[in-house]
């Protein structure tokens, strides 16, 4: 009698271990020996043991439906459960909370919001966001320019977003450049006489800039400087006033030091400087 049990029992075993088992996103359906119980397991830890199975598709169909806590579990060819089933299933025991998540782009911020794992069509009607948008990168020119930059105004040229992702065309302020200064001389120098002025200009084209500012420089005056001439037989030792600079300076000043030489005649001529000199006039 006792052999006869041991050989049953090995049978019972047999049977449960070829049973087939249903699996679909954390359910595992696993038949018992007999009739259409079934034991139902999520994610590995046993639900219910012995719940009523119903196949319905005869035949070598596989479409079982169970029934747990009161709700109807569809197993569709043992590999999926539909989402109709998850909503069902997540009303009565609730949902598998879990947090998506989204990165900032240009245009929305950093939005994280919550589903059910189970894809039972759940919507909590709740965003979180995180930040701010990160706002276009306008920094890669398309080569159209909107407005030309002067020395005081900005320009601004059409710009591509540089972020990944993102086909946005906007544009991009360009600063002023500013004047590029340069000094012209309206009197190219200064002379004895004469001042020099030199004006504060813009070397670009299209820019009429006036500093109203001018800067002076003062009139050099005369380099004086002394010249002379020796006595002859005519003219005392003469000394004038003149500009080093030959400007044509005349001071109007002459300066004599002693008396003529007078003339030294001989037979009618002076020889010191080679005039005729009449007998009554020699001296």
């Amino acid at each position: 009698m006792k052999k006869y049990l041991v050989i049953a029992l090995a049978l019972v075993m047999m049977l449960a271990l070829a049973a087939p088992a249903l699996a679909a996103d954390g359910f595992t359906l696993v038949r018992q020996a007999k009739g259409n119980l079934y034991d139902l397991y999520l994610n590995g830890e046993l639900l219910e043991a012995g719940v009523i199975g119903q196949n319905n598709m005869p035949g070598n169909g596989k479409q079982f439906t169970v029934t747990y806590n009161g709700v109807e579990l569809a197993f569709i060819s043992g590999n999926s459960v539909s989402s109709t089933t998850f909503a069902s299933y997540c009303a009565t025991i609730g949902h598998d909370y879990y947090w998506m998540s989204s990165p900032a782009t240009c245009t929305e911020p950093e939005t994280h919001w919550l589903i059910c794992k189970r894809d039972c069509g759940f919507d909590a009607g709740y965003v979180n966001t995180v930040g701010d948008a990160l706002g276009h990168e306008f920094i890669n020119d398309t080569g159209v320019v909107v407005k030309p930059r002067t020395c005081t105004e900005d320009g601004e040229n059409e710009a591509a977003c540089s972020r990944a992702g993102c086909d946005a065309i906007g544009s991009r302020i360009l600063p002023a450049l500013g004047h590029d200064y340069y000094w012209i001389n309206d009197i190219p120098a200064a002379t004895c006489t004469e001042s020099s002025t030199h004006t504060l200009i813009c070397t670009r084209d299209d820019c009429d800039f006036d500093a109203g500012y001018v800067n002076f420089f003062p009139a050099l005056g005369h380099d004086y400087y002394w010249m002379s001439s020796p006595a002859t037989c005519t003219e005392p030792e003469t000394h004038w006033l003149i500009c080093k600079r030959d400007c044509g300076f005349n001071a109007g000043y002459v300066n004599t030091v002693g008396a003529a030489l007078g003339h030294a005649p001989s037979d009618g001529v002076c020889h010191k400087c080679g005039v005729n000199i009449p007998t009554e006039n020699a001296q």
